[in-house]
């Protein structure tokens, strides 16, 4: 759980720019100027500095192995910040199966201090990382106010999402904020299907 909380106070730095939150040094780990395409060891998943409009920003470990990682991407256009998305790979932590798993990435949004009038406006099935199978994951939107990229407080909308995949063996999952007076869910989508994500990351 410990590890999951430290993936929810990073999710918010990252969504708001925000100096970083005090964590335990041993328990998360910046990887500091990783190469043009950092790889997730582990199951060989690959995050370039750039896809598209978006830039990555951030890469974390939050345990010794590696295994649990997060790389962030802003989306920029004219010089302009429009969203901040961080992928997540890790190991199930909850042992209450793919069910607990959402239920702890909607608890990052819903239960958060830093948010104010958080409002869950829906819930779907959404599909595998590729896209390739449809309804077998879990994707909540929310709205709140928010000083999104440092700015002072205004309306944002926020997605969820969390899927078990290779037989519950990983979760990979996103967090994406963007103000609500634009709408670039079709980007963040773009974004999350240009990952090269493997074979075993796309099967449940």
């Amino acid at each position: 759980m410990l590890h999951r909380l430290l993936r929810i106070a990073l999710a918010i730095v990252a969504c708001a720019a925000l100096p970083m939150l005090a964590t335990p040094a041993a328990a998360q780990r910046e990887v500091t100027n990783p190469p043009p395409v950092w790889s997730h060891a582990a199951t060989a998943t690959s995050f370039p500095e750039t896809l598209g409009d978006f830039v990555r920003t951030t890469v974390y470990e939050y345990n010794a192995e590696g295994t649990d990682a997060s790389v962030g991407y802003d989306l920029v256009r004219g010089g302009k910040k429009l969203a901040s998305v961080t992928l997540y790979i890790y190991p199930p932590y909850t042992g209450g199966g793919c069910a607990a798993e959402y239920g702890a990435v909607k608890d990052g949004v819903a239960q958060s201090k830093a948010y104010q009038n958080v409002k869950l406006i829906s819930e779907a099935p959404a599909p595998s990382p590729t896209g390739r199978t449809a309804g077998v994951a879990d994707l909540a939107t929310f709205t709140y106010d928010f000083g999104f990229g440092g700015g002072q407080s205004r309306p944002v909308r926020s997605e969820a999402y969390a899927f078990c995949a290779a037989h519950g063996a990983w979760i990979v999952s996103y967090r994406a904020t963007w103000p609500s007076d634009i709408d670039v869910s079709q980007d963040v989508a773009q974004l999350f299907r240009a990952i090269d994500w493997p074979d075993t990351l796309d099967n449940r």
